[in-house]
């Protein structure tokens, strides 16, 4: 709790662009993330793939726009943060063309499954018509078998991890109402806190 209080243990989302913090590896499983879902194709190309792109742009802090105060500030700006990017899908999608490793899954039609999303309010059960064509697989046997490998290799290297745990604020509860004028007050308002004494919610 001293190191949270001094502001020695930091969260990686206070410093993104530290080497330290980067997501090296990206496994993405049917999104088009690059394509259409991550809302920013041209910046994710030149800072998370560090590939040709069309920013045309200047950075914020090229022309003395305001800058973050909660959040590390670094003049130069790390291009390339990932080291692999793996899809999951069974379209040829825009992320799919930038992906290191495309894993494919089988369609709708060729697996037992369920399928619905937070647009729609019910669940489609699906049974599979045919078999998957060619080399792919479902999802669960792709994860599976991803699973099983990492298994085996991991040995030896991932060692012991010692998690600290957050909690967030649940929608409309309580603690979130009392965020004034709707804004996060950081690490300020938490310098007092202890996990003795949590915050009133």
């Amino acid at each position: 709790m001293q190191q949270l209080k001094s502001g020695e243990l930091r969260f990686a989302a206070e410093d993104p662009d530290a080497p330290e913090n980067f997501p090296r590896n990206m496994f993405i499983w049917r999104s088009n993330l690059l394509g259409s879902s991550g809302k920013g194709h041209e910046y994710m190309l030149k800072y998370l793939l560090g590939t040709r792109h069309g920013i045309q742009g200047k950075d914020l802090g090229d022309f003395g726009g305001q800058k973050p105060e909660e959040v590390k500030w670094h003049d130069e700006a790390p291009e390339g943060k990932l080291d692999l990017l793996v899809t999951l899908d069974f379209r040829m999608s825009t992320t799919c063309l930038y992906s290191d490793i495309v894993l494919p899954t089988a369609t709708w039609y060729e697996k037992d499954d369920l399928n619905t999303s937070d647009m729609h309010p019910f669940i489609h059960p699906l049974t599979a018509a045919t078999d998957p064509a060619w080399e792919s697989r479902s999802d669960w046997d792709i994860y599976k078998g991803i699973a099983k490998a990492f298994s085996k290799v991991c040995v030896g290297h991932l060692g012991e991890e010692t998690d600290l745990v957050t909690l967030p604020m649940q929608h409309d509860s309580p603690g979130e109402l009392a965020q004034t004028g709707g804004q996060w007050t950081g690490r300020r308002a938490s310098a007092s806190r202890s996990p003795a004494r949590p915050c009133r919610r």
